[in-house]
């Protein structure tokens, strides 16, 4: 039997919400509120759109995060919202990737591409190389593709009609992962920001 949702009608800053989870993967409270009101957070979560759930950080208490379930999701794919959905690393990377995300104005945020929707973009600036005829180019990033040294970053914007690269770097990174992110940044031609975290 299929539960029918009491949400009648969309608003657009609730499809600015529902990118911004496709984008980042989780929500903190503070930042949903720039888009929703409490009560109609309320009605989400009550509808099974939106989960709740407790968690953890180093040197933080305890903390409530947002993320979408899969009916969640389906109203996204319904009200037009598709592409590749950032895959969760962790709570605290993810954290930073929504800070990143955020901290942007809208016009941004809306042009921003998971690191799914960059290994695509990988692919299309290769054709490119090869419809330029730049064999040389096209030889090195599909020998990197090969030998697994390179690797799109966690998301990206555009800024100034250019494409922003941005990632956020764990404790775990060994310098061979930071090392592929850069060389995604070199095939792209574009500018990245690294942020550090523990």
């Amino acid at each position: 039997m299929v539960q029918i949702t009491t949400i009648k009608a969309i608003t657009k800053q609730e499809i600015n919400l529902l990118h911004a989870f496709k984008s980042c993967g989780v929500m903190l409270h503070e930042y949903i509120l720039s888009y929703i009101s409490n009560h109609r957070l309320s009605i989400f979560i009550r509808d099974g759109l939106i989960k709740k759930a407790s968690t953890f950080l180093h040197g933080n208490s305890n903390f409530f995060i947002y993320f979408l379930s899969a009916k969640g999701k389906r109203l996204a794919l319904k009200v037009g919202i598709s592409g590749q959905w950032y895959r969760s690393a962790s709570v605290s990377h993810d954290i930073e990737v929504l800070k990143k995300y955020m901290s942007l104005p809208l016009e941004a945020r809306l042009t921003w591409q998971t690191e799914k929707e960059l290994q695509i973009v990988l692919y299309q600036t290769l054709q490119s190389y090869e419809q330029l005829k730049d064999y040389e180019k096209v030889e090195e990033i599909t020998g990197l593709i090969e030998d697994k040294k390179i690797s799109a970053t966690d998301g990206a914007y555009e800024s100034n009609g250019k494409l922003q690269l941005f990632e956020v770097i764990t404790r775990n990174y060994t310098f061979e992962d930071i090392l592929a992110k850069l060389l995604f940044t070199d095939a792209l031609n574009c500018q990245i920001e690294m942020r550090y975290t523990r």
